[in-house]
């Protein structure tokens, strides 16, 4: 006992120690690099290294020595368990609480991860004995293959077995017959290599389909999948797969599943009747051994060619003397050389009773000593009067079924348990007879607590009723039924079935019905959640009021709205009756097309958008055009969207847009006469000008000794002034509306333009009591352009910026050089730009928000002229700020040439 706390001390707590003064000494030498306070969670690293080494408690242990050794060690007062401030001990405590945290997290991945070995270690030794007893069996897997293909045919699923090699291969070592039905190629094709099924994948479910194979082959757990197939015949279908991954001796991973056509199950359907059909055909014609005894006592009876076969005699032969012949293994015969029918004794008793009968174990010797069990039925041939004149038998060999009937038990369970189907059997009184481990699990009950009770022992009254109803209705048509059923699920939610009801006998007769169940709950949630949003885009779309009308790819109409079909009424040739082809079914295109070839450029332009828009040329297809009653004019909007599904398809709606029209035309109007306004109002206003500045020059000559007098004659001076800038600037805007404004271009270098801006602007910088930077490249700098015109946009740009900026603000200028491009910026500390006037700073009249007073002045004219100007030129400009109160920057581009020459 002392050794094991000992080893445990050394192995958990020791690990806790270590660990922690391992990484003490890093610390010390961060101590220096963090002056003093280095980061206490890389303590976190001797915690994770302790845990995963010794599982929580270590974690924990290493967390408080951690901890310890910190406070001790790394916290002031060194050499102390003291912490002086709170800062340091907060930092303990996250030490504490990250490691504690961390501590648990890591030991309950460990415990996962030994939980998972062992359940991985656990199965790897079921697989190994599970091989083993299948290399015992090998030799019967023909007749077992052939039992198992019987019973796989009636299931309506393709059931197939998928091999994943360690090498990334795969194949499909067993298919049965649906899948060359499903997926559109044979099982031989694939039993090899599984490619040229992964070759049909659709691309875009290629990556997914192998993403959660290797997930189930990685985990060995249940897989499911849905995906879609080009099928060389059908075209593209969707297909859902479901399996079972097991681990196998080589590595390989081997899943046992299902595969199921879901585009049409009324066509997989017709194909499992077919199939069974096809099957009963087989059946019929297989050459088995037959007898038939031409007489009451037996004396004659006739074999077929299988019968001579299995005696190795003459196909027909003469016994008498054999009314006290026993059965079984005691069979006599009248004439040694002679073997005796193994089914005399079922022949006897079948014109003995006038009754089938059947013998399910008969065993047999033959002359060679060997022994066979042999399954045989006997039915009598009747007279006219109805007395039986003889019989026929015919046999089977049933000793590798009889000898393997433990091991064939045992697989049919295995394989029905695995099935992702609920299956379950009860006999013609509906008492349980079994359970597939998959119901058992799925609806969580026991199969002791099941067997030999009802459905309304186990169900309530409504559910139970509907389930003995369905069972019946097999047993009495004698073959599959197909049918939807309700059951509450474990929490009583209820849950919706696509169940497969068939009916079966055993060897004794006693009939039984078989089911097979799939739970389609969240299916039919999707059905009903479609239609209810079909229903809701119908409402919506009756809810738009333009004429809205939806086209597949040929252009014929599939939906239209409210609003379309009382527009085509209202405009019919009569009352009562629609405008033609605009129902759903006609031909829209068509309908388009006949107009273009008597209509205007406009009804072809509208031919051609729509069926550019239905050939996937072009994203969408928008047209305004007239569409006048006599006693009205009408103009709509036309846009044609392309929609995703159905592919190929387009949504077409006719906007009115009438009112919107004539708006505009009267904005046009009262534009046009604003623009004449401005005109005459600018040479009206400067009529006036020139005597007044002229009278003002002459108050200026006369010496006026009256202050008053020269206040007076400085005010009018100032205020022509700015009334002229206001004049030249509505002038500006008129030619620039009119489009008049002409420039008088020539080579010039950008630093005049600079220079001349300055000197205009200088008096009003320094009036503001503003700051001016200008930078410039000694270079030279030449352009093409209008020097006034030029020499006016930066003097704006100037002016503007002392305008807008506090007293004793910052301007600043810079000129430089992009590429072929003169940049010039114009940048203040003033009152910024709001970002919603940014868009619409250049526009006419536009300026920011001011007080009554306008203490700025102007019209909001300045920028127009400038935008202008600079176009003119060629180039471009762009206002920036980051909004109120920080500052503004203008930057102009304009095109540079090679020389001044």
């Amino acid at each position: 006992m002392a050794g094991q706390i000992k080893r445990l001390f050394l192995t958990r707590y020791g690990s806790a120690v270590l660990t922690t003064f391992a990484v003490l000494p890093v610390l010390k030498a961060l101590q220096p690099i963090f002056d003093g306070a280095p980061p206490l969670l890389i303590f976190l690293v001797a915690v994770l290294f302790a845990t995963w080494l010794g599982g929580f408690r270590a974690g924990f242990a290493t967390t408080v020595l951690s901890a310890v050794a910190g406070a001790y060690f790394l916290e002031e007062p060194y050499n102390s368990l003291y912490v002086e401030t709170e800062r340091e001990q907060l930092r303990l405590a996250l030490l504490l609480t990250v490691g504690t945290l961390m501590s648990l997290v890591v030991s309950h991945l460990r415990a996962l991860e030994r939980k998972a070995l062992d359940e991985v270690l656990e199965r790897k030794a079921q697989l190994k004995a599970e091989i083993a007893e299948h290399r015992q069996t090998r030799e019967r897997q023909a007749e077992l293959a052939e039992q198992l293909g019987n019973i796989v045919a009636t299931v309506p699923l393709a059931i197939c077995s998928f091999r994943l090699r360690p090498d990334g291969t795969s194949c499909l070592p067993y298919a049965s017959p649906r899948w060359t039905e499903i997926i559109g190629i044979p099982p031989e094709s694939v039993a090899e290599d599984a490619a040229p099924a992964f070759a049909l994948v659709h691309p875009d479910d290629l990556e997914y389909l192998h993403a959660t194979m290797a997930a189930s082959a990685r985990t060995l757990s249940h897989w499911r999948a849905e995906w879609r197939v080009n099928h060389p015949v059908k075209g593209e279908i969707w297909v859902e797969g479901r399996s079972i991954p097991e681990l196998e001796p080589d590595g390989c991973i081997l899943a046992h599943g299902f595969v199921q056509d879901i585009t049409e199950r009324k066509r997989a359907e017709e194909a499992l009747r077919r199939s069974n059909e096809v099957l009963s055909v087989l059946f019929d014609a297989v050459p088995i051994p037959v007898w038939i005894a031409e007489d009451a006592g037996c004396a004659t009876v006739r074999g077929n060619p299988a019968a001579e076969a299995f005696l190795g005699v003459a196909a027909e032969s003469e016994f008498g003397g054999t009314a006290e012949r026993p059965s079984g293994t005691d069979i006599a015969r009248a004439r040694p050389d002679i073997p005796s029918p193994p089914v005399e004794s079922a022949l006897r008793e079948a014109i003995a009773t006038g009754r089938t009968v059947e013998e399910t174990a008969l065993e047999f010797v033959f002359p060679s000593g060997e022994r066979h069990y042999l399954a045989g039925r006997a039915r009598p041939l009747f007279d006219r009067d109805g007395s039986a004149r003889g019989a026929v038998a015919a046999l089977a060999d049933v000793t590798p079924l009889v000898l393997d009937f433990v091991q064939c038990e045992t697989r049919f369970h295995a394989f029905m348990d695995n099935s992702p189907a609920v299956s379950w059997v009860k006999d013609e009184e509906g008492r349980y007879a079994y359970l597939s481990r998959t119901y058992q699990e799925r609806l969580r009950v026991r199969l002791e607590d099941w067997l030999g009770k009802t459905d309304f022992e186990l169900w309530p009254p409504e559910f139970a009723a509907q389930f003995r109803k369905n069972d019946r209705e097999a047993l009495i048509l004698g073959k599959t039924v197909e049918m939807t059923e309700e059951a509450p699920d474990t929490d009583g939610k209820r849950c919706c079935w696509w169940i497969f009801k068939f009916p079966f006998q055993d060897a004794a007769g006693n009939k039984f019905v078989g089911g097979v169940g799939l739970d389609i709950t969240e299916s039919e949630k999707a059905r009903e959640a479609l239609k209810t949003s079909e229903a809701l885009n119908r409402a919506i779309l009756d809810s738009l009021l333009e004429h809205v009308a939806v086209v597949d790819h040929e252009g014929i109409i599939v939906a239209v709205n409210r609003a379309w079909r009382r527009f085509a009424a209202e405009n019919g040739p009569y009352p009562g009756a629609p405008v033609a082809n605009t129902e759903v079914g006609a031909n829209y295109l068509r309908v388009c097309r006949a107009g273009s070839e008597v209509a205007s450029g406009g009804a072809r332009s509208a031919y051609a958008g729509i069926l550019s828009v239905l050939k996937g040329e072009r994203d969408n297809f928008t047209l305004e055009y007239p569409c006048h009653a006599p006693d009205r004019e009408r103009w709509f909007v036309m846009q044609v969207t392309p929609l995703q599904v159905p592919p190929g398809a387009a949504v077409i709606s006719h906007t009115n847009v009438t009112e919107r029209k004539k708006a505009e035309q009267m904005l046009r109007e009262a534009d046009q006469r604003k623009t004449e306004f401005l005109a005459m109002l600018g040479h009206e206003l400067r009529n006036p000008l020139a005597p007044i500045r002229n009278a003002v020059q002459i108050m200026r000559r006369l010496d006026l000794d009256d202050p008053k007098l020269r206040w007076a004659r400085d005010i009018v001076d100032r205020q022509v002034d700015h009334l002229a800038r206001l004049v030249d600037d509505l002038l500006d805007v008129s030619r620039i509306v009119q489009g008049k404004l002409s420039l008088h271009k020539a080579p010039l270098d950008i630093a005049t333009v600079i220079r001349r801006a300055i000197e205009t602007s200088h008096a009003f910088i320094e009036a503001h009591e503003h700051t001016l930077s200008v930078s410039m490249p000694e270079a030279p700098m030449p352009l093409e352009g209008d020097p006034v015109r030029l020499t006016q946009v930066v003097s704006n740009l100037l002016n503007n910026a002392a305008k807008y900026t506090r007293h004793g603000g910052r301007i600043w200028l810079t000129v430089t050089r992009d590429g072929g491009d003169a940049v010039i910026s114009v940048r203040d500390t003033g009152e910024g730009i709001p970002g919603n006037l940014l868009p619409y700073l250049f526009d006419i009249f536009t300026q920011g928000q001011r007080t009554l007073d306008r203490a700025q002045g102007g019209l909001g004219l300045g920028l127009t002229i400038v935008r202008k100007i600079v176009e003119l030129h060629g180039g471009r400009i762009e206002a920036r700020s980051e909004g109120l109160g920080k500052g503004s920057e203008f930057v102009v581009w304009l095109p540079l040439i090679s020389t001044l020459s």
